[in-house]
């Protein structure tokens, strides 16, 4: 499926490239001490600073210094559960970001299943009340051949246009359908701007204007890593932002959905329209 399947830690080097590191065992030590499974050094950094470990219910990052942790820019003290795509820092000098590429695929095939479950669902609620609310039953054969039309419609693939669908709010279907149509927005940003060295320039800060850089020469493979690390990145901030609108936390929610924007700033992807409506109406 994948070519890395165990978790890992993923951080800047000094050079300005990206590294990463497995998790091979169930337990990861990161800190200054020779023993630690990832070594660092820096002010602030401990000998064990923080430990993540595989538990029943999920992988945990606890806390071993007494030195500042963040976990995804909130500073913490105990035990915190990790998911995919989280962010630690350690004291000031080293941060990293965990990855797990399983658990990431699982939530992305269960996004794209309720969206499918939804769409069916919405086509049969349709196509039960029949043509202006009417039921089929009312309007007889030829009202039910009308009806089974509709429905069939309705379960087509939105293919109208070429900037993708059009998204105003988040949902676990938005959400899935804007990291589906990831690949999309690459090839055509590729196809725009293929020979615009001002546009590419910007590749070495941005991981979206990079692929599609790679795009120019080489279509992306839907297998890609860096591909599959800007869904993974994608969704998760949509989430979040999310469930920040859901507690009424419009900063939280800003952040978020400000983070989108970042990852994608391709302004015809629907992921940064996605956002971009999102923060309209915060």
């Amino acid at each position: 499926m994948f070519r890395r399947r165990h978790p890992y830690v993923s951080f800047a080097l000094a050079s300005g490239k990206t590294d990463r590191v497995d998790i091979e065992d169930g337990t990861f030590v990161v800190g200054s001490a020779p023993e630690c499974d990832l070594i660092v050094s820096g002010p602030g950094i401990n000998n064990r600073h923080v430990t993540l470990s595989r538990r029943a219910d999920g992988w945990v990052l606890a806390v071993e210094g007494v030195d500042p942790v963040t976990h995804n820019g909130r500073v913490v003290d105990r035990d915190v559960s990790l998911v995919s795509g989280d962010e630690i820092r350690l004291a000031k000098a080293f941060r990293f970001r965990f990855v797990d590429p399983v658990a990431d695929f699982a939530a992305a095939e269960e996004d794209r299943r309720r969206a499918r479950q939804a769409k069916a669902d919405a086509a049969r609620d349709r196509a039960k009340a029949g043509p202006f609310g009417v039921s089929p039953l009312v309007w007889g054969a030829g009202g039910a051949s009308l009806a089974l039309c509709i429905l069939f419609l309705l379960a087509q693939p939105d293919r109208s246009g070429q900037s993708g669908p059009s998204l105003t709010s988040v949902t676990p279907a938005s959400i899935a359908a804007v990291v589906d149509d990831l690949p999309r927005c690459l090839s055509e940003a590729a196809d725009r701007h293929a020979g615009d060295a001002g546009v590419f320039a910007t590749a070495a800060h941005s991981s979206y204007w990079a692929l599609a850089a790679d795009a120019v020469a080489d279509p992306l493979s839907p297998k890609d890593e860096r591909l599959f690390k800007l869904g993974a990145d994608v969704r998760r901030w949509l989430a979040e932002g999310r469930r920040a609108e859901q507690r009424g936390d419009r900063g939280e929610a800003r952040q978020a959905y400000g983070a989108v924007r970042r990852l994608v700033p391709d302004i015809r992807c629907p992921a940064n329209r996605l956002a971009a409506a999102r923060l309209a109406r915060l």
